[in-house]
């Protein structure tokens, strides 16, 4: 059976091979490094910075003013509706915890009752990594964005988790 798979969600124009063949192109130095090794040097340098982003609140500069990369906390606005209650839309589902209550309880299943976040650990605050666009000097940046991997937002919420973080960040 063949299987069909899609494009992938988010096109890259530049990818760490273009860096290599540029790297390579220019030589940069007299050493000569394969396409693993480049790899791994570009590999190491994201995860540290994305690690004293998160236990530094260290602020990344793009080169000649792009952009900059943060975390940054907000507070989630909560909407009401006209007759007084929260409205859900404004609310994060806490999916895993509505998961065990709908096995447990399939009443609360069927009339669609789901568990939200609170983030009281944090005072109500959330956390994201920002891609700040507006002090840039460049024009058509509505096109270029950041999106976090999956392992940096899932350490991000671990930091997060600890009661013993020493580290806060602006809002």
């Amino acid at each position: 059976m063949e299987t069909k798979r899609s494009k992938n969600r988010i096109q890259v124009d530049i990818s760490i091979t273009d860096f290599f063949k540029y790297y390579k192109a220019k030589k940069v130095t007299k050493k000569e490094y394969t396409s693993s090794i480049c790899n791994k040097i570009i590999k190491e340098y994201h995860k540290r910075l994305m690690e004293k982003m998160r236990n530094e609140n260290f602020i990344y500069r793009f080169p000649y003013g792009i952009a900059t990369l943060r975390i940054k906390k907000y507070k989630r606005k909560i909407k009401l509706l006209p007759n007084g209650n929260v409205d859900p839309k404004s609310l994060t589902i806490n999916w895993k915890a509505t998961r065990d209550l709908w096995k447990e309880d399939l009443e609360m299943k069927n009339k669609k009752k789901f568990i939200y976040y609170t983030n009281i650990h944090t005072d109500g605050y959330q956390y994201k990594y920002y891609f700040d666009k507006t002090t840039t000097r460049l024009g058509n940046m509505s096109t270029y964005h950041f999106k976090a991997t999956r392992f940096n937002t899932r350490q991000l919420g671990e930091l997060l988790m600890n009661t013993n973080r020493k580290v806060d960040y602006f809002e």
